[in-house]
């Protein structure tokens, strides 16, 4: 294996360092009863449905959902236009990947902050999906998002609905009778 150039590892650190102080994790959810999840539709309680077998099935036998929205912040955007407007293109991929690794880090403590939930309430923390993934189509992340109403989110939708800050990541969990094998 190759060692990594001296000037490669000093960008990195310098960008991991400038990244440290990036991070301003907002986290919305909600949790709403399932109605009905066939093979390939999801209905909960409000009449929103969704669509896609790889959503229905990772959610099949959930008697509710959490659904999520979840961002590190857009100063991961600000200061990665900076560094391409600078042309530092390595340092601005450097800390795309540190925002991501954030966005990472943010899921994982989220996940484990409602599994906590879930087991207080005698359910258990099914598998994360979102619209974009297999068969879920991304435009219904519409739909995902106007769940929370008019809370205000920390994340908006373009037309295209990508998220923005780009550091984002929404979706849900199901919440799955505690009796059983763990999620």
């Amino acid at each position: 294996v190759a060692k990594v150039r001296p000037q490669i590892r000093a960008i990195a650190e310098q960008i991991a360092e400038r990244a440290e102080g990036l991070a301003e994790v907002q986290v919305h959810f909600r949790t709403l009863g399932v109605r009905s999840c066939t093979d390939d539709v999801l209905t909960l309680e409000t009449g929103v449905t969704f669509h896609g077998t790889t959503m229905a099935k990772a959610l099949a036998g959930s008697e509710a959902v959490l659904a999520f929205v979840l961002t590190v912040g857009e100063q991961f955007d600000t200061e990665g236009q900076a560094l391409t407007q600078d042309e530092d293109l390595l340092g601005a991929l450097f800390l795309e990947s540190a925002g991501w690794l954030g966005v990472e880090k943010a899921t994982r403590a989220l996940s484990g902050h409602l599994k906590a939930l879930a087991a207080e309430q005698g359910y258990r923390l099914g598998r994360r999906v979102a619209p974009g993934y297999g068969d879920w189509n991304l435009e219904e992340q519409k739909d995902l998002f106007a769940l929370f109403g008019d809370d205000p989110l920390p994340v908006r939708l373009l037309d295209s609905c990508a998220m923005l800050p780009k550091m984002s990541r929404s979706g849900m969990y199901g919440l799955l009778p505690a009796a059983g094998m763990p999620a």
